[in-house]
């Protein structure tokens, strides 16, 4: 909680659900170009990689095949 204080939210933004704000901050969704946007942006503000969490993990293949095309990539042929 103190680390996401310092970075300026505030206990009303941390208090259960959380405010919009924060969820927004830290959650991407939307379509898969809205999404890998979203990992776009950490890597132009200096992220060297970027963890990416499946929800509902049951859609983790599903997801992340659809996420390929829009971050630009393939599929290794064997």
């Amino acid at each position: 909680m103190n680390n996401f204080k310092r970075l300026g939210f505030t206990d009303a933004d941390l208090t259960p659900p959380g405010s919009e704000k924060f969820i927004d901050a830290l959650v991407a969704y939307g379509t898969p170009d809205d999404i890998a946007n979203r990992l776009r942006e950490h890597l132009r503000a200096g992220a060297n990689h970027v963890v990416i969490q499946v929800l509902p993990y049951t859609q983790l293949l599903p997801t992340l095949a659809a996420l390929a095309g829009p971050l630009g990539l393939k599929k290794k042929t064997p």
